[in-house]
């Protein structure tokens, strides 16, 4: 059974990735518009979109993100959603923000403005920052991420973890993305069904 859950911030509860390249490469950039190539990479990503190779430097790429930007990111379409079938399945104390900064400090500035900012009162406070998500496995815990190796860490940390891969250009499951595409219904299913399986989603 559910007990507690962890959202992930970027490219789940806002549009972090789209946002940036969009503002980094000067042109609208959605989800479909990623180039799939580019995997994990961003900076390449930027490159790719714009054709400048200066994006291939993952550190000057990286120094054009400034707090502002972490701290404007729009929503996610199931943000209000996800916070609201989180909350009903395992009561709003269970539900926390796990978040990885990088090592600039404005980015982790921008990222607790964006939370005050964005979120619901009641989990204003409850946020985790490490890039070491695994460290909150355990039975009856559930991670929901769009990054494959936070998803593989966090279940293999404790055989009793689970985690759903939301589908994103840069990971396996995009190919399950389409129109009809519901998160909060899928959260929904997963948090009702027993746990005794392991979700085939991850």
């Amino acid at each position: 059974m559910i007990k507690k859950i962890f959202l992930d911030l970027d490219d789940v509860l806002n549009t972090f990735t789209p946002y940036v390249l969009s503002e980094i490469c000067g042109r609208d950039v959605t989800y479909n518009d990623y180039p799939v190539e580019a995997g994990w990479n961003i900076h390449e990503a930027a490159m790719i979109l714009t054709g400048n190779k200066r994006f291939s430097d993952a550190t000057y790429f990286w120094s054009l993100v400034t707090r502002k930007m972490w701290a404007s990111v729009p929503l996610a379409s199931e943000f209000y959603g996800v916070f609201s079938v989180s909350a009903n399945c395992v009561g709003r104390k269970n539900v926390f923000i796990l978040t990885a900064p990088t090592l600039d400090p404005e980015c982790l500035a921008g990222k607790l403005e964006w939370i005050q900012r964005s979120c619901p009162d009641w989990i204003k406070r409850q946020y985790i920052i490490t890039p070491r998500k695994e460290v909150c496995a355990g039975r009856g815990c559930l991670l929901i991420d769009d990054n494959e190796d936070n998803v593989n860490n966090f279940t293999r940390e404790n055989c009793d973890s689970d985690a759903i891969l939301i589908p994103r250009p840069w990971n396996k499951n995009w190919r399950y993305y389409d129109n009809d595409y519901n998160l909060v219904s899928f959260i929904n299913e997963v948090t009702e069904i027993d746990r005794g399986a392991k979700i085939d989603k991850a």
